[in-house]
């Protein structure tokens, strides 16, 4: 007999699941020496190229360089990605303890708009059960780059990112 009621739960990842801190990532910015980013990264809304970014209108390289032109000297890959990546705290242990439980009543689902970028961080730093190394976004073509919606298998990889990366190693 099927069940009835609630079968599926979707979980939204940033500020929801993993902690967020804005302040953070404003102030490693302004030692970089972008001006103004406190207006482009707003409380509620991120403007201008952070806003494209998040669309996934531009790539990871395009918005280093956009972020390198502002800044008027030269900054690394890392440095930037350490500054954007600081906007990322990390995923309470409560939470995750709170999703497998869940996952024994319900199908769990991820719910993202992430970008590259904090989806890569993510998944070296706040999965902590699991490494998820091997894990890529999917491309713009598959979820036009609005969302990352895929349940979580019983080691939290969703199912889709460990179909890719198992087609990826035959």
């Amino acid at each position: 007999m099927k069940r009835r009621g609630i079968k599926n739960l979707i979980i939204d990842f940033g500020g929801v699941l993993i902690d967020l801190d804005r302040q953070r990532c404003l102030e490693n910015f302004r030692k970089l020496g972008l001006p103004d980013v406190e207006v482009m990264l707003d409380l509620y809304h991120q403007q201008d190229f952070f806003q494209k970014y998040e669309k996934g209108l531009i790539t990871s390289a395009e918005f280093r360089e956009v972020i390198r032109g502002k800044i008027g000297k030269p900054v690394t890959d890392a440095q930037i990605d350490d500054a954007w990546n600081s906007f990322l705290v990390s995923i309470p242990t409560f939470k995750l303890d709170l999703l497998l439980e869940l996952r024994k009543k319900y199908v769990v689902y991820l719910l993202s708009n992430t970008n590259e970028i904090h989806w890569q961080w993510s998944c070296l730093h706040a999965f902590r059960s699991v490494s998820y190394t091997h894990l890529t976004l999917p491309t713009n073509r598959e979820v036009e780059r609005c969302s990352v919606l895929a349940p979580l298998t019983n080691n939290g990889v969703s199912r889709r990112a460990k179909h890719r990366y198992d087609n990826q190693r035959k």
